[in-house]
């Protein structure tokens, strides 16, 4: 397990990342909170093309990227904890079970979370 760090945003909130991402995440600042609160930064021209839209989520990166049908799911429903151990990809119905019912996630979610690699593959192959 690595030590948490924190990175704070443009308006002084606390994000908790880990140890082994807080160099490149510091590099890429400023850090926002959208209106969903979720943290996010300005995309850049020097980055790649499939980043699309003006906001970049910080979660997405730390993961990878995954399809947009794919949610990230905050293991302990704090947006602003993005270490690698609390967050993961869920299906868009999985986070929304998680999300109204406020329960611990194990609760909520029926099945092991999706690799979004292997059904991409699927539907391609």
């Amino acid at each position: 397990m690595t030590e948490q760090c924190y990175v704070y945003t443009n308006k002084n909130q606390r994000i908790t990342c880990d140890e082994d991402d807080y160099e490149w995440i510091t590099a890429n600042r400023p850090y926002y909170l959208t209106n969903h609160g979720l943290v996010a930064r300005a995309r850049r021209k020097r980055d790649p093309e499939y980043y699309k839209g003006t906001l970049i989520q910080l979660t997405r990166e730390i993961l990878g990227f995954a399809p947009q049908e794919y949610r990230v799911l905050h293991m302990n429903g704090d947006k602003l904890d993005v270490r690698k151990e609390n967050i993961k990809y869920v299906t868009a119905s999985a986070n929304q079970r998680a999300v109204q019912k406020k329960r611990p996630v194990e609760e909520t979610i029926s099945r092991e979370p999706v690799d979004w690699r292997e059904n991409v593959l699927e539907k391609v192959g």
